[in-house]
């Protein structure tokens, strides 16, 4: 599951088992949503899976089967980022203190158990909503809550309950995922060794027997508390403000009353087919994402250095790298910063968690969508282009011609970074398409294009400067405590 060997310093070795452990798990939501969307239903008391399916399409479309995708990327992109993370730095941990040596199964299932309870913690706000959107369609017309996307019913939890009733349920929420996690991480481990070291078995068929066998045992151990989960987290008061359950216990010792031991596996069949693939596909996914990385390198700066015998990099591979780091950015903010556009205008949109968040909300402003997208990934990809291309030549140049001190040399290239940011972005900021930057360049000359850089400089230069000293001083702290 995770790299091997001694640890490596700094931040991206830090931050990458959470970064791949989020990743796999969002990819392998797309995949399994609508079995788990059927897996809820069954629990909710409508039939069988067939019956489920056919009735789910028929009333209300195949949309129906994705209804709630975005809390269960939301919930993957906190709850798994999490686990598996922790869980890696954990058994990293562990290893280091066992001198090296492959870490018992005990100390795996503690590591998973651990890492259960974190990723439960933290990804619970998600998980809640989540249950609520798929259980929506269940109740009475008059009783349901009609959340457009995770984010709106995160806004109107706390808005109408309170921000703690994001952790309603949380305790079976904590426990079913220490359940599922002990089952799931202990295991894959485990397994990944006796395939490996035991059996002789290759790469490909290591990775998917030990991801069959850790699917297995995380829905063996997780079904019974993932039945009383949904129920407390899907329980409303009746008319007198009564509760069904007064929690987890009474609401375990109900259903074993009423149903016995069984009860808990109500729509074990389902749930195992639903368990086991997104387990075996986020193992899958986190393996290929690991390989790819070490194809293909992230970060671009030292790659750039490592194919240049390592001295530091020329200024036309700078400015690529800068270039390419803009665009790559700016594709990833593009989403929030139409909603943040949405928002402004008040387009259909009654709080900032509402409709623009969905796809179907984004598709319903096409004109929206792309007015001045084009200029905005201009101006952004320039402006980083600009800052990220001329910091560190700028530092080299003033320490190592001009003998400016290490603060100095910093202060100045953060300055110099700044002014290249703004006059780089000034050229794209008000031209829509080549046209009209033809226009202007005929009508008004080049300088026309650098119109407002010291206003500009004033907003972007502080910000820029102080990204790169906060940057400068995270990296001397990564030196000084060994990373």
């Amino acid at each position: 599951m995770g790299d091997k060997g001694t640890p490596k310093s700094g931040v991206w070795p830090t931050i990458k088992p959470f970064v791949n452990g989020g990743a796999s798990g969002m990819l392998a939501t797309c995949v399994i949503q609508p079995i788990d969307m059927i897996k809820v239903r069954i629990q909710l008391g409508q039939g069988s899976a067939a019956q489920v399916t056919r009735t789910m399409i028929k009333e209300e479309g195949v949309g129906a089967l994705y209804k709630g995708l975005s809390a269960g990327l939301l919930r993957q992109a906190t709850y798994t980022t999490a686990r598996l993370g922790s869980f890696r730095i954990l058994t990293n941990k562990a290893i280091e203190a066992n001198d090296g040596k492959p870490l018992p199964l005990y100390q795996k299932a503690l590591c998973g158990l651990t890492a259960g309870a974190i990723g439960a913690s933290v990804g619970s706000p998600a998980d809640l909503a989540l249950i609520r959107m798929q259980a929506d369609a269940t109740l009475p017309a008059a009783q349901r809550r009609n959340y457009t996307n995770a984010f709106h019913a995160l806004y109107r939890i706390t808005a109408d309950e309170g921000v703690l009733a994001l952790w309603k349920g949380a305790g079976p929420t904590v426990v079913r995922a220490m359940a599922l996690n002990m089952g799931m991480l202990a295991s894959y481990d485990q397994s990944v060794e006796f395939f490996k070291d035991s059996l002789g078995f290759g790469e490909a068929t290591t990775i998917l027997g030990a991801s069959t066998v850790s699917g297995f045992f995380a829905a063996a151990c997780s079904l019974p508390f993932d039945y009383v989960k949904t129920q407390i987290q899907k329980m409303q008061p009746d008319a007198q403000g009564k509760y069904p359950y007064t929690g987890s216990f009474d609401c375990a010792m109900k259903t074993l009353k009423a149903g016995g031991p069984l009860k808990f596996y109500t729509g074990f069949p389902v749930y195992c087919v639903r368990i086991a693939p997104h387990v075996m596909m986020t193992w899958i996914f986190l393996n290929q994402i690991q390989k790819l990385e070490k194809k293909v390198g992230l970060i671009l700066r030292r790659k750039a250095i490592s194919t240049n015998d390592g001295m530091p990099p020329m200024l036309h591979q700078e400015a690529a790298c800068g270039l390419a780091a803009g665009a790559v950015a700016t594709c990833i903010r593009v989403p929030l910063y139409l909603h943040v556009g949405y928002y402004r205008a008040k387009i259909g949109s009654p709080n900032f968690f509402a409709k623009p968040w969905t796809l179907a909300g984004l598709a319903r402003y096409p004109k929206i969508w792309t007015k001045g997208m084009g200029p905005y990934v201009r101006s952004r990809t320039s402006l980083d282009f600009g800052m990220l291309a001329s910091y560190n030549p700028s530092l080299r140049y003033l320490k190592e011609s001009c003998g400016f001190s290490q603060f100095d040399a910093q202060f100045g290239a953060s300055a110099i970074s700044g002014l290249c940011a703004v006059a780089c972005e000034s050229a794209f900021r008000n031209v829509s398409s080549l046209d009209s930057a033809l226009k202007i360049l005929k009508s008004r000359g080049p300088l026309a294009f650098c119109t407002g850089i010291p206003s500009s400089f004033v907003s972007y230069a502080p910000n820029v400067m102080v990204t790169w000293a906060v940057l400068e001083e995270i990296r001397k702290r990564e030196k000084s405590i060994g990373g």
